[in-house]
């Protein structure tokens, strides 16, 4: 490091007009390239393959961008591995009961007419009223901070 300080020192002290019409010209060329430079909006341009991006995406274009409330998602596992069976849509009607009688009852929303509360069993309990299938439970907070004691 010493060396290459030493270097450019004796450049600098012997020749400072040349050091500077340099620096001009490498500042010229690079600014000849910053038009053509593009600028990646999102996270394309920070990391295009994370798993967890790409999540976060497709939650944004399934259940709105967020200016209204706050998609809030549970995930149901099981040992086994299969969550469509009977003690799954016991453990979903658990779930919505305590949603809808906890303090966020009030906060819930409603959109297009979709329930305020849908689960992955949306489609078998629709399927009788033909109605559509989403899974999420959209909560608001004019505070902003909607997991609270």
């Amino acid at each position: 490091m010493r060396s290459i300080v030493n270097a450019l020192s004796k450049v600098v002290s012997r020749a400072p007009a040349w050091v500077i019409i340099a620096v001009m010209i490498v500042t010229v060329g690079l600014g000849y390239f910053v038009p053509k430079a593009i600028q990646e909006d999102g996270n394309d341009g920070f990391a295009p393959d994370a798993p967890e991006l790409e999540a976060s995406e497709r939650i944004s274009e399934l259940f709105g961008d967020g200016t209204s409330g706050t998609s809030l998602q549970l995930i149901i596992s099981s040992e086994d591995g299969d969550v469509m069976t009977a003690e799954g849509r016991e453990a979903v009607g658990l779930i919505t009961a305590a949603v809808r009688d906890s303090a966020l009852a009030d906060r819930l929303q409603v959109e297009d007419g979709q329930s305020s509360i849908i689960s992955f069993l949306a489609p078998i309990e629709d399927a009788g009223a033909g109605g559509g299938t989403t899974a999420r439970i959209v909560i608001s907070s004019e505070a902003g901070d909607v997991i609270t004691p």
